[in-house]
């Protein structure tokens, strides 16, 4: 089982055949939606102070976070990769360029089977090209 721990739109492929087996985008999410349909993806703001300007949910198609003032997660459902392996996934990640902090800082993980998570990418500050695609290929379970 995989578990992305993401901060924006997900897509999960089969290696082997090129085929998509998980996608996940905002398009169809109303503004202010802070988990996914039937808990395909989940955020978790308990490390944040979000009062009185930041959020961290749906807005305009997008995923945002902002003024979280602590760390905001944002997470996929388990995806079964067992008769799919090895897999690779992809994300898009953007700066707004307005109001990123010289602190702030975002990670992507992946974990296996409940395993350690594997640190994919780390950006602080501003992405320096924006949007970045975050890719992880060769991914086995």
């Amino acid at each position: 089982m995989l578990c992305c721990i993401v901060m924006m739109c997900c897509m999960l492929a089969a290696r082997q055949l090129n085929a998509q087996i998980y996608d996940v985008d905002f398009n169809s999410d109303v503004d202010g939606t802070k988990n996914g349909a039937a808990g395909i993806w989940t955020t978790d703001v308990s490390d944040c102070i979000l009062i009185p300007t930041g959020a961290f949910e749906v807005q305009s198609g997008e995923i945002i976070g902002e003024d979280t003032d602590g760390l905001a997660v944002w997470k996929t459902q388990s995806i079964d990769i067992s008769s799919d392996s090895p897999v690779k996934f992809s994300l898009d990640l953007d700066d707004d360029g307005g109001s990123t902090g010289s602190n702030d800082t975002v990670f992507v993980y992946y974990s296996v089977d409940g395993g350690t998570e594997v640190l994919v990418f780390k950006g602080i500050g501003s992405l320096a090209s924006s949007p970045t695609n975050i890719t992880s290929l060769n991914i086995s379970g």
